[in-house]
């Protein structure tokens, strides 16, 4: 390569180091803002966790020909495309596509509310494997940037069985409290009756604290009637085609009618986090009875990955940190506490400053790139010593390279 060649190429790899977060991918359609909403009080949060099944099978390969077939081949598409028109003009129109597109949307538009949330998967297991399902995402902290990688793992392989998924989920939402939802994407194809089954009996373990709703992306008349009655099963969910929800707008009434309610419960269920100290609940009991239930402290909770041995962050991360920031900014009695944690590859000593390095450099940006107050965040770091996956495996370690992080008011 020449010198000047060489100038140029080198100013191009420094622009996209410097740019960092301005260079993160839009998703495909713009999702619907449901926080306003919240902070106006017409809109308040009704669950505590949700679970997602995504149907990994390997019928969803095959092309979906619902009703939008038509629509999207017609010349132009409107200001504000479905999700599956915009499949069929870039990707292909798989069922496999059309599901995975539907759950990111519905990723990008799930309000700022304090979530547990998981991802399970049914099919795409290796051939190798005596498991049936497969977690590839919590129980764990909801943040959209790990919610959206988990969901571009998943492919498409092997046989059809929800039933397994639904059990396997049961025993995920042991782990965490207050109210859940139970989602479901899938064809329904090459069933038995056994999810209805397995629905029945989540249900009877559960109760009140879970509903099932059912999300149809595929064609067959057999398939709908079958996740029709595993949503029944649900009592309290119900079930929808994805061509239904492949708006912004059709997304947005979804989620508000599964996570969201127009009415204030009495006392929030926990999240998986540390109880409220004496202090602060003696002084719930001096506000009104008609404000109590709805004084509950903002909260945000957002979780950072990071390659092998680095504290930087990367440019998918930088919109979350940016909406952090923001919410520090209007809320100046809010606090950030930033905890940084490593794998177990290498020795405790270097670890826990690898640990140090990421949770300051959360803290930085912050701080120097939005003008958050220093008196506003704490850092603290543990180095390997409090993993969230098995570090005996590629994908485990991956997930104990990363930042915790809890925004809230008081």
């Amino acid at each position: 390569m020449s010198r000047p060649l060489f100038k140029v190429a080198l100013f191009f790899v420094v622009a996209i180091l410097t740019v960092g977060c301005a260079s993160q991918k839009p998703v495909t359609i713009k999702a619907q803002d449901l926080n306003p909403k919240i902070a106006g009080q017409q809109l308040f949060p009704k669950v505590d966790n949700f679970l997602v099944i995504l149907d990994g099978s390997v019928s969803m390969d095959d092309p979906y020909k619902g009703t939008a077939f038509k629509a999207s081949s017609a010349r132009g598409f409107p200001a504000d495309e479905s999700v599956y028109q915009q499949i069929m003009r870039t990707r292909g129109a798989s069922k496999s596509s059309f599901a995975k597109e539907l759950v990111s949307l519905m990723n990008q538009t799930i309000p700022d509310i304090p979530l547990n949330a998981g991802l399970r998967t049914f099919g795409d297991i290796s051939p190798w494997s005596v498991q049936k399902t497969a977690l590839y995402y919590g129980m764990t902290r909801y943040t959209k940037p790990a919610l959206e990688e988990a969901i571009k793992k998943v492919g498409t392989r092997g046989d059809s069985p929800l039933e397994a998924a639904i059990i396997a989920a049961s025993d995920d939402l042991k782990s965490v409290k207050g109210r859940s939802a139970l989602i479901i994407f899938s064809d329904g194809e090459d069933m038995t009756d056994a999810p209805v089954q397995a629905a029945r009996k989540m249900k009877s373990i559960y109760g009140d604290r879970l509903c099932i709703y059912t999300v149809l992306t595929g064609n067959s008349p057999a398939g709908r009637k079958l996740l029709e009655n595993v949503a029944a099963e649900g009592k309290c969910g119900f079930f929808v085609t994805g061509e239904s929800i492949a708006s912004s707008e059709g997304m947005a009434d979804f989620v508000e009618k599964v996570f969201l309610t127009r009415k204030p419960r009495a006392a929030a269920a926990p999240v998986v986090a540390p109880p409220a100290p004496v202090v602060e609940q003696e002084k719930a009991t001096k506000v009104p009875a008609e404000a109590a239930a709805v004084m509950v402290p903002e909260r945000i909770v957002l979780v950072i990955h990071f390659d092998t041995g680095k504290a930087v962050v990367k440019p998918q991360y930088c919109n979350e940190v940016k909406r952090a920031a923001e919410f520090l900014k209007k809320n100046p009695d809010a606090t950030a506490l930033i905890e940084g944690h490593t794998d177990n590859v290498g020795t405790e000593a270097f670890n826990a400053k690898l640990s140090q390095r990421r949770a300051e450099a959360v803290a930085n940006i912050l701080v120097q790139k939005y003008g958050v107050g220093k008196s506003q965040i704490k850092t603290a770091w543990y180095g390997f010593k409090k993993p969230v996956a098995d570090n005996k495996t590629a994908d485990g370690r991956q997930k104990n390279r990363r930042v915790e992080a809890v925004f809230e008011t008081k």
